[in-house]
């Protein structure tokens, strides 16, 4: 009976130990600024082999910080995906994300405008494609701001 106990303590144990362990790495990698993932997708939209947020046909840059929600909305032409960024305001992340989509060809229609107390938006263009950048603060998160891409594609 003490070996089945342990047995199971033990297979409880020991994937959060290894969780944590890869937590910790995780968390422990430097931030040099910011820098984009671009993704790119198949035709049908989804993701190829070793992607991990996709947004439209991978022409929009994902800051590297960025952890996806969940798995990016497409209606037609938009596609949509939210992002928790960690360890910056939303005025940082919106400011870092303008530089970011300049550096990838993108050009801002004008300045990130506040939308309430603590909320940013950023509207760019690329050709006859849009993207609208929001920043909010994550729910229930004070230190992580949510970073929303909408990208229209003509």
């Amino acid at each position: 009976m003490n070996s089945v106990r342990s047995r199971r303590r033990r297979a409880t144990v020991v994937p959060l130990v290894v969780a944590a362990a890869l937590g910790g790495a995780l968390a422990s990698c430097g931030d040099d600024g910011p820098t984009a993932t671009t993704v790119t997708t198949t035709t049908d939209g989804a993701a190829q082999a070793g992607d991990t947020s996709v947004v439209g046909t991978g022409r929009a840059p994902v800051p590297d910080d960025a952890v996806p929600y969940a798995d990016p909305v497409v209606d037609g032409a938009t596609t949509t995906q939210s992002f928790r960024v960690a360890g910056r305001d939303p005025a940082q992340v919106i400011d870092d994300y303008q530089s970011l989509a300049e550096d990838a060809g993108w050009t801002a229609d004008g300045p990130p405008a506040p939308t309430g107390a603590t909320d940013y938006e950023l509207t760019m263009h690329d050709g006859n494609s849009s993207l609208r950048a929001t920043t909010a603060p994550a729910n229930g998160d004070a230190a992580s701001t949510e970073l929303s891409l909408q990208l229209t594609e003509s």
